[in-house]
């Protein structure tokens, strides 16, 4: 019953057709299927072209759970690493495979053989010809720029998005799950269309850590605030600049602000968490070994001490 969820579905929106496919992509990948990821996750990426920030996130998860339960340990002979490979080489070759096909299917659907349906359809994200008002970040921005500075800044704000990619990958690499987490709360943020279907499909993942987390979160009710202000001012600053006209853009930017922060605010305080966490367990871990390294220096001890008893006590005899 996530209200973002149940708002895109009552607006037809298709980030709905997006959140099911990311979904079906991890499940896949934690499953270690690899036809069932590589068909979602292509899929999703030719129609939106945002869930590509996921694409090391979920080889790497889909390679691991093959490789450590996979079918592949009915073959005698081969090792745990080769099927790790082996799983990566095929997720690429038929994810490549089956954007190129479902790329063929989109040109013969549209008729269209110039091929001008890519600049239609990918070239309207990357260049942001569409400055409609959105729950993102970036229209207000454009509008208010010169325009011999928007080739600048729409080449910066393009790349930003994607950076994040290596580097939180590699961050939770022994997380996958929590990694995949962190990217989507970025792609709801600073993707160029934002909606409220990318919030809730962050929040459904959200809540495959939040269990494990939840004791370690600092400010819980701060993100909890931020959410439902910003849920309850979109719809109607939304409605009293567009319909009655007796607010602006500044108070619908300002809301969109709000609801930024509200997501910013969950990430920054689950990577908190997950390292207070980590570290908790490295520290629960290394407590028996260090007391059971005690135990037998201080037995060691008393056995020094008792043969040096035994041969005083021989002397004495």
């Amino acid at each position: 019953m996530n209200p973002y969820a149940v708002a895109s579905c009552a607006a037809k929106s298709m980030s709905q057709l997006r959140a099911c496919l990311t979904v079906l992509s991890l499940l896949g990948a934690i499953q270690g299927r690899v036809w069932t990821l590589s068909l979602t996750h292509a899929l999703n990426s030719v129609l939106f072209m945002t869930p590509l920030i996921l694409t090391p996130v979920l080889a790497l998860l889909g390679s691991d759970t093959y490789a450590a339960f996979g079918a592949w340990r009915s073959s005698f002979g081969m090792r745990r690493v080769d099927a790790w490979w082996q799983f990566l080489r095929v997720f690429v070759r038929r994810t490549v495979g089956s954007a190129c096909i479902f790329l063929l299917m989109s040109y013969h659907l549209s008729g269209d053989a110039s091929g001008t349906f890519l600049r239609s359809v990918y070239g309207s994200r990357i260049f942001g010809d569409n400055l409609a008002p959105t729950v993102g970040l970036y229209w207000y921005f454009f509008v208010e720029m010169f325009s011999h500075f928007f080739d600048f800044f729409l080449m910066v704000v393009q790349i930003y998005m994607w950076m994040f990619m290596v580097p939180v990958t590699l961050k939770y690499r022994s997380d996958l799950i929590f990694a995949a987490t962190v990217l989507l709360g970025i792609v709801s943020i600073f993707q160029a269309y934002a909606c409220l279907g990318d919030t809730a499909v962050f929040l459904a993942v959200w809540s495959l850590s939040y269990g494990r987390l939840a004791d370690y979160l600092r400010y819980p009710m701060v993100s909890f605030m931020l959410f439902a202000y910003s849920t309850l001012f979109l719809p109607a600053f939304y409605y009293l600049w567009t319909y009655t006209g007796s607010a602006n853009a500044n108070f619908y930017y300002a809301i969109n602000l709000v609801h930024a922060l509200g997501i910013a605010s969950v990430v920054l305080d689950g990577a908190w968490a997950w390292g207070r966490e980590r570290w908790e367990y490295t520290r629960r871990s290394e407590v028996p070994s260090s007391s059971s390294s005690d135990s037998t220096s201080k037995h060691a001890h008393d056995q020094q001490l008792h043969g040096s008893t035994t041969q005083r006590l021989v002397l004495l005899r």
